[in-house]
Formats: C-alpha cells, sequence, structure tokens
C-alpha cells in the first residue's frame, strides 16, 4: 500500500513538473495572485448564485484588460484574465474550485487563444490548457466568455 501511495505522489509531482500546462496554471495562479483585488461587474458583483458545474454559488474578477474590452465591446487582448471562484454553498463561505482563463496569444486558436486552469480549494492543478471539460459549456458563447446572459 505505501508503494501504491508513493508511485501515486511521484506521478503527480511528475504531472506538474513536467506538463507545461501544469507549470502555466501554477504560473498564472502566483502571477495573478491578487486577482481578489480586481474589479467585479457591476452586474455580477459579490457571490452569485449560479447552476453551473462551479457551484450553487461563484465570485468572478476581471483585470483591467479584460474589464476595458467587455465594458467596450471589445476583443479581449493578449493577457486579459477572469477568475471564477466556485463555493460549495449558496453563501459562499467555503470554497469548492478556482477557475481561470487568461487570454494567450497563439495558444489555441481553434479555442479563441484562452488557457484555462481549473484549481482545487487548496489550489492544486485539477485540469490546465484547453480542456474539453470548459471548452464545452463556453464554446456557445461570444469568445468563450460565459458568466451571465445578456
Amino acid at each position: 500500500m505505501l508503494a501504491f501511495f508513493i508511485f501515486a505522489c511521484a506521478s503527480k509531482n511528475e504531472r506538474i513538473n513536467e506538463d507545461p500546462d501544469f507549470v502555466l496554471a501554477h504560473h498564472y495562479l502566483e502571477e495573478f495572485s491578487d486577482f481578489e483585488t480586481w474589479e467585479q461587474d457591476s452586474r455580477w458583483e459579490g457571490v452569485q448564485p449560479s447552476q453551473s458545474a462551479h457551484g450553487p454559488a461563484v465570485q468572478i474578477w476581471i483585470n483591467a484588460l479584460a474589464m476595458t474590452a467587455l465594458r467596450n465591446g471589445l476583443e479581449y487582448p493578449d493577457g486579459a484574465a477572469i477568475f471564477k471562484e466556485g463555493y460549495v454553498d449558496e453563501e459562499g463561505t467555503q470554497r469548492k474550485a478556482l477557475t481561470i482563463m487568461v487570454k494567450k496569444e497563439g495558444f489555441a486558436p481553434e479555442t479563441g487563444d484562452w488557457f484555462w486552469a481549473v484549481y482545487s480549494s487548496t489550489d492544486d492543478v485539477e485540469m490546465a490548457g484547453a480542456p474539453e471539460y470548459c471548452i464545452s459549456c463556453h464554446a456557445a458563447s461570444s469568445d468563450y466568455v460565459l458568466f451571465w446572459q445578456e
């Protein structure tokens, strides 16, 4: 049993250290560690109810590049970032996961050049890159940004 545990941990550590998407996910979490100081769209300030995979409640932060594009109806530029905290409860007191979208020119043109990462409640990377799990919902929206109905 101990050998299996050691192997499982080694495999996860190898994936984090070798998979370029996981490395980038760790980089973005560090680079944007101040995301809770970013603006929130006036239609979605604070904790909001949700019926999405993110949980029964969410909170969304948008960096200045993404906010400028959003407010002016422009294309999201390279470096635009949107962070969404999903909660297990409707009050938003217990985080389920953190999901990020970062526009990275040349990353994945077929999906709008968005880089996605999903982190657990303890900030472990669960998914990174262009996961079908994210794309399958976001593809129905304008430039893969989906967090309210117009």
